[in-house]
């Protein structure tokens, strides 16, 4: 059995930290002594921190023995993060590296879920640096973006860090390293730069790397306790992070969690639902990243009746994204012989752009067929698919895309943002709605002088979707107003999502929405039409809503309420998960009916022939 040490950042400079220390963790370190002795949690704390208060503790705490953090690095790049928590995750390495085999690193505001965790490291067979969270191929645009490149800076240039393998960081609210890799990174201690955020240090050092889709579930401030809690309950993630809670906020869920529901033992299915085996195939290509592929991950992980199964042979259902079969991607001759194979068992996730596109339209023995854009844009009304049972869906926001940025506050500079290039002004795809809508945006820069953020932070295409681009994020929680605008020929895309679930007020062109839980027009976002007289409208009513704050806001948290709500990556699982289950209801009901028939024959009374049978009408997913 593998030992496990886990080591949180701690301090004691706020209320809320005495909290978590005091209750949580407190709780924890007895739970894990009396349950699982392999398991140790060290509380990591400075060298002038006063301790006397956690005196039964002391066991389990490890003071960094560093008074003078200015031999780590000059101070002009010290603040309450650097070097601080570095050097006492170091220290800590050092004490520890031969009596542990995994380290998880991670801090204060985190909830270790003991049966799901110890699970995950015995069966994983080899722990390496990884996490819930990664910012893969980001490291060095990141130290960019906080400034801390160039002249005068703790890193002159770019260049200055060739001699390090990394250019990806898993976030340091929870990453693994197994005791090899802690013994490599203190056998090059003399290289470790201590001017930077911790994790991006450590991410530096280490060329390989493995994100762990679905180990992390992000409880939000805004959540009630409720959600919360039914959340937590309906995921198998080992890692919960509650994300800038109050003092407040962390009491009452302590209140409600501290008899070890939910952090000591496993949280049992609901018996009465039933429960899918699904397989989804995951692939070596950078389509693996995309949104799409990304979401469904995701969902599939989080939804608690399902179980991710690695053979398709033993799985209930097969679930691919268009992304596995479309012919601009060449892993489409791996998983085309698997679609047709298990067809009859097969449901087909279309995100696909173009509205009339159907897989297999003359081969339909798909389960379901979920579509995103069932649009046709020229009549702005649904598609016509004739017989073929076409599912409306649409995308949603990925866990990590709510999370304010570190550091983020409710200021909010940025007033306008338009985030595309130029050239949706000359393709055929934009011109109508994004290529109107950025010289509009462009006019009022040059007519009121409003800070305003105009074109990309971040690539676009295929790199910018393969992982939340930390600028891009930062922009939208920056903003107090998103202008935003669909395609021409398609309706729906994620940026639409993950505008709204920023907080700030999303300007949007006019939608049919065919799909669950639509928006509303005033409650959730504004929109606007395609039209001179619709551009004259928008241009006043963006002046009353950055004149009138409280309004603004008002909206935009709608909006970002009805997305945490409705719209994230378990959402579209759930809508699918309802249609299995409407399904199944409906087959055991035909059953029903077709046994009642024949027990009727049998007893020779004459009934009429079953003939036809309607689907009964069911509640959709909530």
């Amino acid at each position: 059995m593998k030992k496990i040490a886990i080591l949180v950042i701690a301090a004691t400079s706020r209320p809320i930290y005495v909290h978590y220390i005091k209750n949580y963790w407190t709780a924890l370190i007895r739970h894990l002594k009396a349950t699982r002795p392999h398991i140790d949690v060290f509380l990591l704390f400075e060298n002038s921190t006063d301790l006397t208060s956690f005196e039964d503790l002391r066991p389990h705490i490890i003071q960094d023995p560093c008074s003078d953090l200015g031999t780590l690095c000059s101070p002009q790049f010290h603040n309450p993060n650097i070097p601080g928590i570095l050097s006492k995750t170091i220290h800590a390495f050092e004490l520890l590296q031969d009596r542990y085999d995994v380290f998880f690193r991670t801090n204060l505001s985190s909830m270790i879920r003991v049966p799901y965790f110890d699970r995950f490291v015995q069966d994983t067979p080899d722990i390496m640096y990884s996490g819930g969270v990664v910012y893969r191929d980001e490291l060095r645009d990141n130290l960019v973006f906080h400034d801390h490149v160039g002249p005068g800076k703790s890193i002159p240039s770019v260049d200055a860090l060739n001699e390090y393998p990394g250019n990806t960081f898993v976030s340091g609210a929870g990453f693994f390293l197994s005791a090899a890799e802690v013994k490599f990174l203190l056998g090059r201690k003399h290289e470790i730069r201590y001017d930077i955020v911790d994790d991006v240090s450590i991410g530096l050092m280490f060329a390989n790397h493995q994100s762990l889709p679905g180990f992390r579930l992000t409880a939000f401030y805004q959540e009630s306790i409720a959600e919360i809690k039914s959340r937590i309950r309906r995921s198998n993630a080992p890692h919960v992070r509650l994300e800038n809670f109050s003092l407040q906020k962390a009491k009452d869920l302590w209140e409600h969690i501290q008899n070890g529901e939910l952090w000591q033992v496993e949280a049992p299915l609901d018996t009465g639902k039933t429960h899918y085996r699904i397989h989804f195939p995951l692939f070596d290509h950078a389509e693996l990243r995309a949104n799409e592929v990304r979401m469904t991950h995701e969902g599939l992980s989080a939804h608690p009746q399902v179980s991710l199964v690695d053979d398709p042979e033993s799985a209930d259902y097969v679930v691919l994204c268009h992304n596995h079969i479309t012919d601009h991607c060449p892993i489409h001759a791996q998983f085309r012989p698997l679609k047709d194979r298990y067809k009859t068992k097969t449901i087909m996730l279309d995100y696909e752009d173009s509205p009339d596109l159907v897989y297999d339209r003359d081969d339909f023995r798909w389960v379901l067929y979920f579509k995103r854009s069932c649009v046709d844009r020229r009549a702005n009304r649904p598609f016509d698919y004739g017989a073929l049972r076409i599912i409306p869906t649409t995308y949603g926001v990925l866990d990590d895309m709510l999370a304010p940025p570190d550091g983020h506050d409710e200021r909010r500079s940025i007033a306008i943002s338009c985030l595309f290039e130029d050239a949706v002004c000359v393709y055929d795809w934009f011109r109508n709605g994004r290529g109107r809508l950025l010289p509009f945006a462009k006019s009022l820069a040059e007519r009121y002088g409003y800070p305003m953020q105009i074109g990309l932070v971040s690539p676009c295409g295929p790199e910018g979707r393969s992982a939340i681009d930390e600028r891009y994020k930062r922009c939208l929680f920056d903003s107090k107003i998103i202008l935003h605008a669909n395609p021409d020929p398609w309706e729906g895309d994620a940026r639409t999502w993950e505008a709204i679930s920023s907080g700030a007020l999303v300007f949007l062109d006019r939608m049919c929405q065919p799909i669950p839980h639509p928006l509303v027009d005033g409650v959730h976002v504004i929109f606007y039409d395609l039209s001179e007289a619709g551009f004259e409208e928008l241009e006043r009513k963006i002046i009353y809503y950055l004149e009138h704050d409280e309004e603004r806001t008002r909206i935009g948290m709608q909006g970002k309420a009805f997305v945490l709500e409705r719209h994230r990556s378990i959402n579209r699982i759930n809508e699918l998960v309802w249609e299995l289950d409407a399904r199944d209801a409906d087959v055991a009901e035909l059953k029903a009916i077709l046994d009642l028939e024949r027990a009727t024959r049998s007893r020779g009374r004459s009934r009429p022939v079953l003939t036809t049978w309607q689907t009964p009408e069911i509640k959709g997913p909530e």
